[in-house]
């Protein structure tokens, strides 16, 4: 079993006490659930996660009690997603690479993912810093290490440069990861191989949006809510709404577009996107 789950399954295997005495045993939690599927996975498997794991821990202080919350729901929702994808690795091998040459390329991979996470702490400041770099860096990361699992699925970005203050730049980078994660989770079951795009473009002076495109199976059964769940409360710090749509030639559409001047209503637009063009 993997040491960072280990270490996180505090409160959750604990009994309750019914109103009549009795000892009731809970539903596995999230954490249990975690830890039993990381049980089965090979020590080199398991060194590879433990990147990804160690990479979900934020260490940022700022921001209040529900921002604090937002972040512990969403580290723990990906470390979820990450266990859930491992497994999938097993029979991933690139072809005309030995099994063993594929897993040090992968562990390659997600140290260089969990760098990317990392970098995404910020301090009470929370000074304008570029987002770009950082953004196609964990999208890349993410289907240059799971795309194969799924079913042969590539990326292609297209990005503009975009500075954002450092709690929105967070905001922005985990709500794409989380969409990407989806795609590659529920978007290509059955599927041999697919495509997902991610985009940010301006808008306007004082607005951008983001959008993640894939061609996959599309929305099938219940459309996913544009009000719940990690990756709307994410786009919700952007002071924007999640929306799903399906593709006419299939498969899905998850975009959101968000104010990029956080003084924009005080001082007038003023483009922000630009203006780190030197810096991507």
């Amino acid at each position: 079993m993997s040491n960072r789950i280990t270490m996180r399954i505090v409160v959750a295997t604990v009994p309750q006490v019914a109103m009549d005495g009795a000892m009731v045993r809970p539903f596995p939690s999230r954490l249990e659930l975690m830890a039993a599927r990381s049980e089965t996975l090979s020590p080199r498997l398991s060194q590879v996660l433990d990147v990804l794991l160690d990479a979900s821990r934020t260490t940022s202080a700022a921001g209040g009690d529900d921002l604090q919350s937002l972040w512990a729901q969403e580290a723990i929702h990906r470390a979820y997603n990450m266990v859930q994808l491992m497994p999938r690795l097993r029979s991933s091998a690139t072809a005309g690479i030995s099994a063993g040459a594929t897993m040090q390329l992968n562990h390659v991979t997600a140290t260089d993912l969990a760098s990317l996470f990392r970098a995404l702490d910020f301090t009470p400041d929370d000074a304008e810093v570029p987002c770009s770099t950082i953004l196609r860096g964990v999208v890349c990361n993410l289907v240059a290490l799971f795309g194969s699992a799924a079913g042969q699925v590539a990326i292609t970005t297209d990005i503009e440069p975009l500075c954002l203050p450092t709690r929105k730049r967070r905001a922005l980078v985990l709500a794409a990861s989380e969409l990407v994660v989806n795609s590659l989770r529920h978007g290509f079951v059955g599927r041999c191989r697919g495509r997902i795009e991610v985009i940010l473009h301006a808008v306007d002076a004082t607005r951008a949006r983001l959008a993640v495109v894939d061609d996959g199976i599309g929305l099938l059964g219940h459309r996913p809510s544009p009000h719940c769940g990690v990756a709307a409360s994410l786009v919700a710090q952007l002071e924007a709404n999640l929306v799903y749509r399906r593709r006419n030639r299939g498969g899905t559409v998850a975009e959101f577009v968000f104010p990029t001047d956080r003084n924009a209503s005080r001082r007038g637009a003023r483009p922000v996107l630009g203006e780190c063009t030197a810096q991507h």
